[in-house]
């Protein structure tokens, strides 16, 4: 016999993962088809072009939310 718990509020509600909502130099150059050092001179030439959180000397992420926006700023 299988115990099943049912299906409430409570367990509904899953954190997202945090891995999932940042993004590499690596991981963002991929997304738009880029080398990484392209992520890095978009980051210095265009304002507008999300900053990355610096987690620590030579660990930087992207926030995936700041991206998205940055996107549908460009197709704007």
């Amino acid at each position: 016999m299988t115990c099943r718990i049912p299906e409430t509020e409570s367990t509904k509600k899953t954190k997202p993962d945090p891995a999932a909502l940042f993004l590499t130099d690596y991981q963002v150059g991929a997304r738009y088809g880029t080398n990484r050092s392209t992520i890095w001179r978009w980051l210095k030439n265009d304002p507008s072009f999300p900053r990355p959180l610096s987690l620590s000397s030579g660990c930087s992420r992207w926030r995936i939310a700041e991206l998205e926006a940055w996107e549908h700023q460009k197709a704007a």
